[in-house]
């Protein structure tokens, strides 16, 4: 009996010896095995942060701490910088505190696949604001994308939608106080941490105009206009009838082309010039070759500066011998907010050059290189028509949004094919810049039309609404203008004692003339003798009706208007359909 039972015993522990099975046994592991009998320790585990509930807590100004991103699970929170693919995502949530700015910096340690996602809202409920893909490093100030509230909770999300090279990543937050870190001014505050330019520093040298900075032709000073006044600054000028507060510069003319600008200052300037005897005045706009006001324009300072520094100023004139000239360097505005000073440091120049008037257009045919003042004689018609014959003319080109034609061109050909004039705003033999937009808003070409029937077809831009247009011949004359066309409706016209030929141009119709450049309307559809035979076999058929359904609707030269009206309709459905399957009278 003792065998027995110690053999029923052996074979009662064989199963578990057979049937075990090692692995995660824990359901809180990202790789639990139902199936695991006996732990073996390789449980993983997401980490502490994987929801937004709860949140890692970062501390603004604490050093970078690494984290790593491996195991986390997709949390369905708004992403759209995983442009739709599954976001493996850990959180942050950080107290704004009262800070002025709050820049971040997340570092990506390894080159892992990982962005950032800052968000607005609670744990429970996000949306997301902003977002980047961090191949290195992603940094900025959160408060140029939401508006950050004192003593608020926020949160951010650092993601990867390669969980398999999932990667390390440092993250950190600093909060900045804005204001004048410059012990000498008079509103220093020793708590700034970031100079915002509002320091007030008590003395401005060139601040009154009784104190203006003299310069000479071949000047290039540095300057600023912190903290400056507009005290003794002439109001009500034509120039600048309400100045902002500014600095002053003079010098005495010499009969010279005199050109000021403040090219490349970090501020966005504004120059202003007059003449006057002194300071007491009566101050007086200077007279500028290229605008009156003399107060530096778009314009002027696109010309002057270039695109990338035109919201400087430049301004160009002849200064009158021993007349002294008030130069003005104030600023605009530049950061959208009426309320703060934009005032700053700046660099002023002052050259001369010998006047030399003439045509100043490169695209003329009289263009003087040497000149510096246009005076009204460039010639734009003389030698368009090479062998003498023809009729010089201009394409005015324009576009209302300001950024050329987007592709757009015009082709101006005979009813030969052959091409007489082409081209584009974008590459006009002169065009016009003035906009903050990379392209011409305006511009002309020349060409020359012998006395003969055109055909203009314009377009086949992005933007082809924007697109207006005027030609004029050498007589200031406008001879035709419009906007852009259907490719298959081309603008007809004749110039001189060229003659269009009118008829009917529509290939379909009964009388169409083959030597018909313009459709004067007389167009008959059909056969004349067999209403309803619109394709001349003799009868009114099938094909009759697929011919008029696929008119249906026409307003206008129709073929399949019975009646005669212009307009295709439910009369003239019933007009054919009595005439469906008759023969055509013999």
């Amino acid at each position: 009996m003792k065998i027995r039972a110690a053999f029923f015993v052996l074979l009662c522990a064989i199963p578990s010896l057979i049937w075990a099975y090692p692995g995660c046994t824990d359901p809180l592991a990202n790789n639990y095995d139902p199936l695991a009998t006996e732990d073996d320790g390789s449980c993983v585990y997401p980490p502490s942060n994987d929801e937004p509930c709860p949140a890692m807590p970062l501390t603004i100004g604490a050093a970078p701490t690494q984290f790593s991103i491996c195991n986390a699970t997709p949390s369905n929170v708004p992403n759209f910088a995983a442009n739709g693919e599954t976001a493996y995502d850990v959180f942050f949530a950080f107290n704004s505190g009262e800070f002025d700015s709050h820049p971040f910096s997340l570092d990506n340690v390894n080159s892992s696949e990982i962005g950032l996602v800052l968000y607005a809202g609670n744990c429970n409920e996000l949306d997301d604001v902003a977002g980047c893909l961090v191949l290195n490093t992603c940094a900025g100030d959160l408060d140029d994308f939401l508006t950050i509230e004192d003593n608020m909770v926020y949160y951010m999300g650092v993601f990867t939608t390669d969980p398999e090279n999932c990667g390390e990543f440092e993250i950190s937050i600093e909060g900045e106080y804005l204001g004048c870190t410059n012990p000498d001014a008079t509103n220093y505050d020793p708590n700034a941490t970031v100079d915002d330019g509002s320091c007030r520093i008590i003395f401005v040298p060139n601040d009154l105009c009784a104190d203006a900075h003299w310069l000479e032709c071949g000047s290039a000073v540095a300057g600023s206009n912190n903290h400056a006044s507009s005290d003794d600054t002439p109001m009500g000028t034509d120039c600048d009838p309400n100045p902002d507060e500014g600095v002053w510069y003079a010098f005495q003319g010499g009969g010279e082309l005199v050109n000021v600008s403040t090219c490349g200052s970090l501020i966005d300037t504004k120059l202003t010039v007059w003449q006057a005897p002194n300071c007491d005045g009566p101050f007086e706009c200077a007279v500028n070759a290229y605008d009156p006001t003399l107060y530096a324009t778009n314009s002027d300072s696109f010309d002057g500066c270039g695109f990338f520094d035109q919201d400087d100023a430049f301004v160009s004139f002849i200064a009158e011998i021993g007349t002294i000239y008030y130069i003005y360097v104030s600023y605009e505005e530049s950061d959208g907010n009426p309320n703060t000073i934009d005032w700053g440091l700046f660099d002023i120049f002052l050259s001369c050059e010998t006047v030399s008037l003439g045509c100043t257009n490169p695209a003329a045919y009289n263009y003087d290189v040497n000149a510096n003042i246009e005076d009204g004689t460039c010639d734009y018609y003389s030698q368009s028509c090479e062998t003498g014959e023809g009729i010089p003319l201009i394409i005015n080109m324009y576009d209302s949004f300001g950024d050329g034609w987007n592709g757009a061109t015009y082709e101006i050909s005979t009813f030969d094919d052959v091409i007489i004039a082409s081209g584009s705003l974008d590459s006009a033999d002169s065009s016009v810049d003035d906009d903050f937009y990379l392209g011409p808003e305006s511009g002309f070409d020349l060409f020359c039309l012998d006395d003969d029937c055109y055909r203009m077809t314009i377009g086949g831009g992005t933007f082809d609404n924007e697109i207006s247009w005027t030609i004029i011949d050498e007589n200031g004359i406008e001879i035709l203008s419009g906007g852009a066309t259907p490719s298959d409706e081309p603008i007809v016209f004749s110039t001189g004692a060229g003659e269009c030929i009118s008829g009917c141009t529509i290939l379909s119709a009964y009388n169409y003339d083959p030597t018909a450049q313009v459709n004067d309307g007389s167009c008959v559809f059909g056969n004349p003798v067999c209403p309803g035979d619109f394709n001349f076999d003799g009868v009114v058929g099938v094909s009759d009706l697929l011919i008029f359904l696929g008119d249906y609707g026409c307003t206008f030269q129709c073929a399949g208007d019975m009646d005669g009206n212009d307009a295709v309709t439910s009369a003239d459905l019933l007009s054919f359909l009595s005439a469906l399957g008759m023969p055509c009278p013999e």
